[in-house]
């Protein structure tokens, strides 16, 4: 599999969850001000013909991002940075890094 074939899986998959493309995450709206992100980083190894995957949460809170934009001064719309994010495998009982 193709690093594009993974990403147009995933895509459609996730777009049938609610789910819509921002930059770097996919973005489920929560509420007005919540978002859940996933998130996909992936390396295509050659040698072996693989394509390794390792999935990340996280949660995006407009408030908190609001609030420390106005304290650093920065200017612009967030790009959906999470506030928190983590690997799928820490979420784990194993609580260690997964691909």
């Amino acid at each position: 599999m193709t690093t594009k074939e993974f990403e147009k899986g995933i895509g459609e998959l996730l777009k049938n969850m609610s789910f819509t493309k921002k930059k770097y995450y996919f973005v489920m709206k929560i509420n007005n001000n919540i978002f859940g992100l996933i998130g996909f980083g992936s390396v295509f190894h050659q040698i072996q013909g693989t394509l390794i995957v390792h999935p990340t949460v996280g949660i995006y809170n407009k408030l908190v991002d609001d609030i420390f934009r106005q304290l650093l001064e920065i200017d612009g719309n967030s790009y959906f940075q999470p506030i928190i994010n983590t690997s799928i495998g820490y979420l784990t009982p194993q609580n260690d890094y997964k691909e």
